[in-house]
């Protein structure tokens, strides 16, 4: 993992419900966030809009000096006026920064 630069793979998220059913017609945003005191370089939350049920997220990666350690990203979707979707669970992921 390169600190300061984007990640090899970007995320790419399905929105589904809490039955794990795709949506593909959802639309709204969602925000990606990370634990820790950790922050993506550029800003610490970014927001993509929802089409065709898809999120995808570009220049997502993790600031210079982020020291070394593990850390979950969060993801979490809101409807078209930025209020949470009610049972839609929230995404994360964990990375290591070696």
């Amino acid at each position: 993992m390169n600190l300061g630069a984007d990640f090899t793979v970007q995320p790419l998220i399905d929105v589904q419900d809490a039955g794990n059913n795709y949506l593909n017609g959802a639309t709204g945003y969602v925000t990606i966030s990370i634990n820790n005191g950790a922050s993506f370089y550029g800003t610490p939350v970014k927001t993509v809009a929802v089409s065709s049920g898809m999120a995808s997220f570009t220049g997502i990666g993790l600031a210079s000096g982020t020291p070394t350690g593990t850390y979950t990203l969060s993801y979490k979707w809101t409807d078209s006026q930025g209020k949470p979707t009610g049972s839609i669970p929230i995404l994360t992921q964990t990375i290591t920064v070696p």
